[in-house]
């Protein structure tokens, strides 16, 4: 499950023992390759297919969207994390719960024989 760790999404795996790809905020300047990738372009799935390659790699099969909203040093949450914003989940994505702000999808778009551009 890829979720950005400044978000309430971080006490998902407490309550539903389910485990993120990003499990602590501490850990995100550790982060390299895929890693790395899927926190500055997984919104970029539907047109770089190294992102669903990465995805692939790395087993993500659900994403937690949030709104952007303010980070500790006056900027906002997607800065340091773009790819984990401003995802297009019109396609590729099936909803699977929704509370509040926090909506959890199921990653279709890099499933074997898919086409992330449709």
């Amino acid at each position: 499950m890829i979720a950005d760790p400044w978000t309430p999404a971080i006490h998902l795996p407490a309550f539903f023992g389910v485990e993120l790809l990003y499990p602590h905020y501490v850990l995100r300047g550790t982060f390299t390759g895929d890693y790395r990738l899927l926190l500055n372009e997984f919104n970029r799935l539907h047109e770089d297919p190294a992102v669903c390659q990465a995805v692939n790699r790395l087993g993500v099969t659900h994403f937690v969207q949030v709104p952007d909203g303010p980070y500790f040093d006056g900027s906002t949450r997607s800065a340091p994390r773009p790819g984990l914003y401003g995802v297009d989940t019109s396609k590729g994505f099936t909803l699977l719960a929704r509370s509040g702000d926090l909506t959890v999808w199921r990653v279709d778009a890099c499933r074997d024989g898919a086409d992330p551009r449709s």
